[in-house]
């Protein structure tokens, strides 16, 4: 999963990397300051110009290889190397310019530092993105859900968070969704000791037509997606745009309170259909062990099922016709797949109770007969418009 972090992540690592390249500039420019610690700090200013080294080639590839809509990545990458020798031919002169002006001044020093800073910030946050990594795409995601449209990209780049998406506990997906959504772990591990092997199965059949499975862990608030053999960039997103979905609903009927409620002015948008899910008794059974009062029945777990697929089908015609390149992802996925020969974990325990789902006593196929006509053309209408 490392592998694709500065791939997916990779105006926040640029950024960083200029932070940490100037702050060995710093460290080396106050050596005689701290004489008696010259090897020392030597030894700090190397590392960090290493780590520049590493992420900074890494970050300049990903840019490039973005640039280079026409796959013409060594030309892209030639008149970027031009572009930044003119630079600092220019910048070398501007520099002599200053120094000869206003002498030795460390005032005109910090100035120069944090103007530098600034300007690469407003130089990554110009970048416009096309592929969706998680932050981007749960935007997008959020936006489309609250006003039912889907965003361009470049509005998605605009409020995409750059330093501080993974710090602290608000983490853009649990403060969106209400659920930590992490992809591609290992089931076995996952899942050991915690559910019977009777509620994986019936799990394993309301998936059976997708090359994935979710899992909901209330008790931590984590989604797990697991994959299976064969899933490729489509089944990834759609499975993504899922969880999301199940996470939101999973709070709602939980009276949990997230943004994409604060819509719920509009007859026909989905935090209605929340509202909706929430009052029906087939939707939640008595939770154990947990957060949340209320886990989500077998029956909610077919029916978001359903309603995702569609929306999804939807969803990825507009995408494409608003400009996002869905032929790749930036999702950070684990490499675990599960076989559908071998789903079962065999170290899952047969008699451990908890967090169990109990079958709820209406079905999927007659749920519908306990809402009046309006609920149900109210319920539907968001997930069958075109």
């Amino acid at each position: 999963m490392g592998n694709t972090y500065l791939d997916a992540y990779s105006k926040k690592w640029r950024l960083y990397a200029d932070i940490l390249n100037d702050a060995a500039m710093c460290i080396e420019i106050a050596l005689p300051v701290f004489w008696n610690y010259v090897t020392f700090a030597l030894c700090v200013s190397t590392v960090m110009k290493a780590i520049v080294g590493v992420a900074g080639g890494a970050t300049r590839s990903a840019m490039t290889q973005h640039h280079a809509v026409r796959g013409n990545m060594a030309d892209v990458a030639a008149k970027d190397s031009a572009q930044e020798t003119a630079v600092n031919l220019i910048a070398s002169f501007t520099a002599l310019f200053i120094i000869s002006t206003f002498g030795n001044s460390l005032f005109i020093f910090i100035i120069m530092l944090i103007l530098h800073i600034v300007f690469n910030y407003f130089a990554v946050r110009a970048v416009c993105l096309k592929t969706l990594n998680e932050p981007r795409f749960i935007q997008l995601i959020d936006t489309y859900l609250k006003k039912e449209i889907v965003a361009s990209p470049c509005e998605i780049n605009k409020r995409e968070p750059i330093i501080f998406y993974q710090l602290g506990p608000m983490l853009l997906d649990l403060k969106i969704c209400g659920f930590k959504i992490i992809l591609g772990r290992s089931m076995t591990q996952t899942l050991k000791h915690s559910m019977k092997e009777v509620h994986l199965k019936k799990i394993k059949e309301i998936y059976r037509d997708k090359k994935y499975i979710l899992f909901p862990n209330t008790s931590n608030r984590n989604m797990y997606i697991f994959f299976k053999d064969g899933s490729e960039t489509d089944d990834i997103l759609c499975a993504y745009f899922h969880a999301v979905l199940l996470s939101i609903i999973i709070c709602a009927i939980n009276d949990c309170q997230l943004p994409v409620f604060h819509n719920s002015n509009d007859v026909k948008s989905f935090a209605q259909v929340c509202k909706m899910l929430q009052s029906a008794d087939w939707s939640r059974i008595p939770g154990k062990g947990s957060d949340f009062s209320y886990e989500p029945s077998y029956e909610l777990l077919s029916y978001v099922h359903k309603i995702a697929t569609k929306e999804w089908n939807n969803m990825r015609v507009f995408l494409i016709r608003t400009g996002w390149d869905l032929s790749k992802h930036l999702l950070m996925v684990d490499e675990w797949r599960v076989c559908d020969e071998n789903l079962i974990p065999k170290e899952t325990s047969l008699d451990n109770t908890e967090h169990m789902y109990t079958p709820d006593s209406i079905s999927f196929d007659d749920f519908e007969e306990n809402f009046n006509e309006n609920e149900i053309e109210l319920l539907t209408d968001f997930f069958q418009r075109t």
